[in-house]
Order: C-alpha cells, then sequence, then structure tokens
C-alpha cells in the first residue's frame, strides 16, 4: 500500500517526537538513520558473501559426489545443489539494494525516516 502524508508545518514537531522516542535530539536523527543504513548494507554484503561461498562449496561437493545406488551423499548433493542454485538467486536478486544501501545511503535513510514520521502523524 503506497500513501502520501502532508505533515506540512508540522515536521519539526514530528521530527523532534520521533527523536525523543529514540533517546536522542532532532538534529542527530538524520545522521543516526544514515549510518543505520551503511551497517545494514554492510551486514547484508557480508552474509551474501557467506552465500556465495556456501554454494560454492555445495556445488563442489556435488561434483565430487559418488552416485551409486544407496550413496546417502549423492542425496545429500543434489539437495545441496538446489539448495546453492536459490540461494544464489535470492543474494543476485538482494545485490542491489545491499549495494545501493552502501553508496546512497541518505535515500535509504530517508524513506525509513518518512516511514516513521508517517507512523507518528498515524497515531
Amino acid at each position: 500500500m503506497n500513501a502520501t502524508i502532508d505533515v506540512g508545518s508540522n515536521l519539526t514537531a514530528l521530527l523532534e517526537r520521533l527523536a525523543a522516542q529514540v533517546g536522542t535530539t532532532a538534529d542527530k536523527i538524520f545522521p543516526w538513520y544514515v549510518q543505520q543504513q551503511v551497517i545494514e548494507g554492510w551486514v547484508a554484503a557480508g552474509i551474501s558473501t557467506i552465500v556465495a561461498v556456501a554454494a560454492v562449496l555445495l556445488l563442489r561437493h556435488f561434483k565430487t559426489a559418488d552416485f551409486e545406488r544407496g550413496n546417502h551423499s549423492a542425496v545429500y548433493a543434489v539437495i545441496g545443489c538446489v539448495l546453492a542454485c536459490t540461494l544464489t538467486l535470492v543474494t543476485l536478486v538482494a545485490a542491489p539494494h545491499t549495494i545501493s544501501k552502501i553508496l546512497n545511503p541518505e535515500f535509504h535513510a530517508m524513506r525509513d525516516l518518512s516511514h516513521d514520521v508517517g507512523r507518528l502523524v498515524g497515531k
């Protein structure tokens, strides 16, 4: 659901209310949001790296698996290969958002700040 909120001249008061809720002042809240976006971006990049390494290891295991009858290792390798392909696809889909959080945190900070101010207006 997309909605627009006209906060007009109440924006300063809303920002001060939001800042009071998180225990800071209104002038420090935007840099805090920017820093949070950078942290979230780097955490997501780290998780994506771990997923990529896990996918490579699972595919390597699939390549070396023995597909003889009754070998459970081969079954695990097939399941691992499907899992690795799924994880790789999810990582590739999330990559632009992750990179954007690192390179353009101000945009994401404004979006989250607008969302939080909108929630305050709704109360």
